[in-house]
C-alpha cells in the first residue's frame, strides 16, 4: 500500500503464468511470462479492483499466439468484471471486449465481443480434432459469446481465406479458398463452401454443426463431386483396407457424434489403387499394419476419453481405372494384383468392424510369386473367368484365378531322362522351348485350394504328340509329382527327371502343406529337398536344415526404436535365416547353428546407414529329465537394432531353465500323457 492501508498493490514482473492458471483451470492450458499491476482498493468499503497486464510467449494449449496484453476492473457496486484483451501479432491479430456480471440474476451474467483480422483458426482444433485435423486458414469477422457461462451462445459471422482441413477416416487435405461461417445460436452454419483436393479437383460442399459449446455435436453435411479424391489412407491409417481412390461421389455426414454416419455412394473415373490385406495373421512380427485407430484415444492420460463414433457405409462400383491388390501375404509378398469391375459394398468404423459385400470380376492383372523374396516371377491371369467375391466377413471371400507363368528354354529331355515313354516322337524329345505353368486358386481367399497344370505353345511339336500328351496327364494327375516339376520350373527354370532325384513323388500335395500361397508351398517342398540332399550326403538323419526368408519395411525397425509410427508402406528390407540342427547322446544334447542376413531390397530405405546385418545365432540344450520337459538352455543370439535410422546389431548370450508342460484339458485329470520329441527351434520356449 502507498498511502491506504486499506488498498494493495502488486507488481508482477516475468511472473509464469501457467503456475497461476494451473490452480485454476487445467483445460485449456494457459501459459506465458507476465509482468503488470494489479491494485485492489478499499477492503473494507466499497471494493474495487483493476489490473493490467502483459504477457510475452502467450500459449493456448500447444498454440504460440505472442504478445497478449490485458486490462480489466471489478466494481463491488455494480459486480461487473469489464474486460479488454488484444493481440497484434501477425497470425493472431484480435481484440476482444466484454464483461462478466458476479451479480446477475437474469442468465446473462456473460458477454464476450471479438473481433478477428487474418487471425488463425488452428485453435478450434481441440474441439474438432475427432472427426478434422491439420485446420488451417484465417478468419476475419466478430464472434460473440454471451449468456450463461455454462451454457453459452454463439453468434456473428466469419469469413474464411485460404482455409483446409483433413478428414480423419480418409486422411484427405482439402483446401478451402473462402467461406461464409455463421454462427447461431443452435450450432454453427458453414453454408455452401467449395474444396478443393491436391490433385486441383473440385466438390461443393453444404452443411451444418449443431453444437452446445462444441459439445453434444450433431453433424448435417451433404457433398457431391463429378471427381475428387476421396480416400488416401497408408497402412498405419487402417490395417483392414487402404489406398487412394478418386471418383464421382455424393457423400453424407450426418448423426451425433456417439453415432455419426458417413454414407458414400462413388464410382471411380480416374486412376485409383487400393489395397486389402487378405489376413490380419502374421508368420513374423517383423510385419505389422498399424491398426485402424479410433481417433480422439492418442490423448494425454488426463483427458477425457472420446466418445465421437464413426461408421462408414462405402458403396463403390469399381471398373478399370481401379487396381485392387489383395495381399495375401506380406511378408513374402504374394500379391494378387487385379484390374476389373464390380460393386463393392464396405462397411467400417472406429467400432464397427470391417464387412466387404459384392463381386469383383478381374478382366486382367497378375499374380505376385515371390520365393524367398529373392526369385520373383508374375502369373499373368488367364483369359477366364476369375474373380473375387466376399459376403460379409473380409477374410472369408471366395476367389477362382487362373494364372500362367512362362518357363523359357526348357528342356523336355530333362523330364524323359529315366521314363521308359515310347512312340513320343523325336521332335518332342529335342523340345527346348516355353512351357506354360498354370496355377488354379478355388475356394477362400485366406486357404485357397492350389493345383497346377501344365502347357506348352500352340505351335509347338508337344501338341500334336498324343503319347506325350498323355505323360503329361499322368503328371497333372498326382499333385504331389506336379509341385515338384513347379518348383523346378519356377526355381531353376527346368524339369526334374520324373519321380526320382530330389523331388520324390511321395512328398505330399500343395493343399497337405497347409500353405495358403504359391510361395509358401514351394518354400516348404525346397526345405524337404534340402533336407533330403543333407541326408543323401551325410546318411544322418537327426541334421535338420531350415531355411526361410521374409520381407518388412524398414520403417517398423524405426518405429519400434523411437515409439513412434512408420510412414513408409513398402516392403524395403528382406531377411535370410539358415538354421542347422544336430542331436547328440540320443537326443539328449541339442545343437543348433544359424545365421541371419538382413539387408535392403528397395530404392528407398527409413534407414540412413548400416544396410548389411550379418547375425550369427547359437543353441545349445540338454534334455534334464526322461520326460523331456526341463531343459538347460545356452545361447548366443544377435539381433537387429534400430537407434537413430541407423541400424545395427545387438548381442545377448545367457543361460536358462527350461520346463513345458502340455495340457489336454484345464481344471480335470489328464489320463494319458503323450510325450512328443522336442521341435527343433526353442526360440518360442517360454524363458
Amino acid at each position: 500500500s502507498e498511502s491506504n492501508t486499506n488498498d494493495l498493490i502488486v507488481r508482477m514482473k516475468n511472473v509464469v503464468l501457467g503456475d497461476l492458471t494451473s490452480l485454476i483451470i487445467k483445460d485449456p492450458r494457459l501459459e506465458g511470462i507476465s509482468t503488470g499491476e494489479i491494485r485492489l482498493n478499499d477492503f473494507y468499503g466499497d471494493f474495487s479492483a483493476t489490473a493490467n497486464l502483459k504477457t510475452e510467449q502467450f500459449r493456448f494449449n500447444n498454440d504460440s499466439i505472442g504478445l497478449v496484453t490485458v486490462k480489466s476492473s471489478y466494481d463491488n457496486k455494480t459486480g461487473k468484471i469489464p474486460f479488454t484483451v488484444q493481440s497484434i501479432n501477425e497470425d493472431y491479430k484480435f481484440k476482444t471486449e466484454g464483461y462478466y456480471n458476479t451479480k446477475d440474476s437474469t442468465g446473462n451474467a456473460l458477454y464476450v465481443s471479438t473481433d478477428l483480422s487474418e487471425t488463425k483458426i488452428n485453435i478450434l482444433e481441440r474441439f474438432l480434432g475427432d472427426v478434422f485435423t491439420e485446420l488451417s486458414g484465417k478468419a476475419t469477422g466478430n464472434l460473440v459469446v454471451s449468456g450463461n457461462p455454462q451454457n453459452p451462445q454463439l453468434s456473428g459471422k466469419v469469413k474464411l481465406r485460404n482455409g483446409g482441413l483433413k478428414v480423419n477416416f480418409t486422411q484427405v487435405y482439402y483446401n478451402i479458398d473462402s467461406a461464409t461461417i455463421n454462427f447461431q445460436p443452435d450450432g454453427i452454419d458453414f453454408g455452401e463452401m467449395t474444396i478443393k483436393d491436391k490433385y486441383k479437383n473440385t466438390a461443393k460442399v453444404r452443411g451444418k454443426l449443431y453444437e452446445k459449446n462444441f459439445k453434444d455435436m450433431v453433424f448435417d453435411f451433404d457433398m457431391s463431386t463429378d471427381k475428387l479424391l476421396l480416400i488416401d489412407t497408408k497402412q498405419k491409417d487402417n490395417k483392414q483396407f487402404y489406398g487412394k481412390a478418386i471418383g464421382k461421389a455424393n457423400l453424407s455426414f450426418k448423426g451425433p457424434e456417439y453415432a455419426a454416419k458417413m454414407t458414400i455412394v462413388a464410382e471411380s473415373n480416374d486412376s485409383s489403387h487400393i489395397y486389402i490385406p487378405s489376413s490380419v495373421s502374421k508368420q513374423s512380427g517383423e510385419a505389422d499394419f498399424i491398426v485402424f485407430k479410433q481417433y480422439g484415444t492418442e490423448l494425454q492420460d488426463d483427458n477425457k476419453k472420446s466418445n465421437f463414433d464413426l461408421t462408414v457405409d462405402l458403396d463403390v462400383t469399381a471398373n478399370t481405372k481401379v487396381d485392387i491388390d489383395v495381399i495375401l501375404d506380406e511378408l513374402t509378398g504374394d500379391i494378387v494384383k487385379a484390374r476389373g469391375n464390380g460393386r463393392l459394398r464396405i462397411l467400417a468404423g472406429t467400432t464397427a468392424p470391417l464387412s466387404i459385400k459384392g463381386r469383383y470380376n478381374i478382366d486382367f492383372g497378375r499374380y505376385d510369386f515371390n520365393f524367398q523374396s529373392f526369385i520373383r516371377k508374375p502369373f499373368d491371369m488367364l483369359d477366364a473367368d476369375n474373380y473375387i467375391e466376399w459376403n460379409g466377413d473380409p477374410y472369408n471371400a471366395d476367389m477362382h484365378i487362373d494364372a500362367v507363368y512362362r518357363a523359357e528354354r526348357v528342356s523336355v529331355s530333362d523330364l524323359l531322362s529315366n521314363q521308359q515313354v515310347t512312340n513320343v516322337s523325336s521332335a518332342t524329345k529335342s523340345y527346348r522351348g516355353d512351357v506354360y505353368v498354370i496355377a488354379h486358386l478355388k475356394d477362400k481367399l485366406t486357404k485357397p485350394t492350389i493345383t497346377f497344370s501344365l502347357d506348352f505353345p500352340t505351335s509347338s511339336p508337344i501338341k500334336n504328340d498324343p503319347y506325350f500328351n498323355e505323360f503329361v496327364t499322368r503328371i497333372e494327375s498326382n499333385q504331389s509329382e506336379m509341385l515338384s516339376q513347379v518348383t523346378s520350373l519356377i526355381v531353376f527354370g527346368s524339369f526334374a527327371p520324373y519321380g526320382q532325384g530330389l523331388f520324390a513323388a511321395n512328398s505330399g500335395s500343395i493343399n497337405n502343406f497347409g500353405a495358403s500361397t504359391l510361395s509358401g508351398a514351394i518354400s516348404k517342398q525346397l526345405n524337404k529337398v534340402v533336407s533330403n540332399l543333407v541326408y543323401k550326403l551325410t546318411k544322418d538323419k537327426s541334421i535338420k536344415v531350415d531355411v526361410s526368408t521374409s520381407l518388412y519395411s524398414s520403417s517398423s525397425l524405426v518405429a519400434s526404436s523411437t515409439g513412434g509410427v512408420g510412414s513408409n508402406n513398402g516392403l524395403d528390407r528382406t531377411n535370410f535365416k539358415l538354421k542347422v540342427g544336430k542331436s547328440f547322446f540320443n537326443d539328449r544334447l541339442i545343437f543348433t547353428a544359424g545365421a541371419d542376413l538382413d539387408f535392403s531390397v528397395g530404392a528407398t530405405s527409413a534407414l540412413t546407414s548400416g544396410n548389411l546385418q550379418f547375425l550369427p545365432d547359437v543353441n545349445i540344450e540338454y534334455i534334464l529329465t526322461k520326460d523331456k520337459q526341463l531343459r538347460l538352455i545356452g545361447f548366443l543370439k544377435n539381433s537387429l537394432d534400430a537407434t537413430g535410422g541407423i541400424l545395427g546389431r545387438r548381442n545377448r548370450q545367457g543361460a536358462s531353465l527350461s520346463y513345458k508342460h502340455d495340457f489336454d484339458r484345464l481344471f480335470a485329470k489328464k489320463e494319458d500323457i503323450i510325450f512328443a520329441p522336442p521341435p527343433l527351434d526353442t526360440t518360442s520356449k517360454k524363458q
